[in-house]
């Protein structure tokens, strides 16, 4: 064999030894990015701007609806986010972006989760039609027993940001509120109440009971027996 096609041979095998111990590629990270910046505006009561490679992002705080800023208590909502947040160093669990190009995700302060502080402080409802965490159901309904912020306000008032957005911005008969569940007038431990909106209620099955038992159509718009869809969508 020539000199040239030993060397030739010499090099295939140098060559095939070094592809055999490159590493894997890495597999694909599929948890929720994280950042972490400060919060530099608050815009309402779920929305922040925070600085991110030298431009300024808004981020739209998941799994929660604020009322809005012309509503009763979007002032106020607005007011507490502030006080959460801004100036604040803040980590973001971003979860993408919606239609509006904001960046979606969870933002906590230390160890605050403001989503569910936001509701907790009864200043913003859980987002049904976007919740993925339904333990924000359970805080939601302690903050209505208790009627912490939004809650005391007088009926005509409560009203679901989603519902406001398209216009249900009828008076409601007031809510009644136990200190800890609302108080029963029959067996299955609800009150009717046709004029309460998704918003209003506690639970698919008060939903269920005030379409049903209450002739409360107006939870049911598309007419196809499930009330307030985004709420019972995993029981139907």
């Amino acid at each position: 064999m020539s000199a040239l096609a030993i060397a030739a041979c010499l090099l295939m095998l140098a060559a095939a030894g070094w592809v055999a111990i490159q590493p894997h590629e890495p597999a694909p990270i599929t948890t929720p990015e994280v950042t972490v910046s400060t919060v530099t505006r608050v815009v309402d009561g779920d929305t922040v701007e925070v600085e991110l490679d030298g431009e300024i992002v808004q981020v739209r705080l998941a799994e929660i609806d604020a009322p809005e800023s012309n509503q009763a208590w979007g002032d106020r909502s607005e007011a507490v986010l502030t006080r959460l947040t801004l100036d604040k160093p803040v980590r973001i669990e971003g979860r993408g972006r919606d239609r509006y190009g904001r960046l979606i995700g969870r933002i906590y302060v230390g160890d605050v989760d403001v989503s569910a502080r936001m509701i907790e402080e009864g200043c913003a409802w859980a987002y049904r039609a976007h919740l993925t965490d339904d333990r924000l159901l359970e805080t939601e309904n302690k903050a209505r027993r208790s009627r912490t912020g939004l809650w005391a306000q007088s009926s005509r008032d409560i009203v679901a940001p989603w519902d406001w957005r398209r216009g249900e911005r009828t008076e409601a008969q007031p809510v009644t509120f136990a200190d800890a569940s609302p108080l029963p007038s029959a067996a299955s431990g609800f009150t009717c109440d046709a004029r309460k909106t998704c918003g209003q209620m506690a639970s698919c099955e008060e939903a269920v009971f005030q379409l049903n038992q209450c002739g409360a159509t107006r939870i049911d718009g598309d007419g196809d027996g499930v009330p307030c869809e985004a709420l019972c969508r995993q029981g139907f």
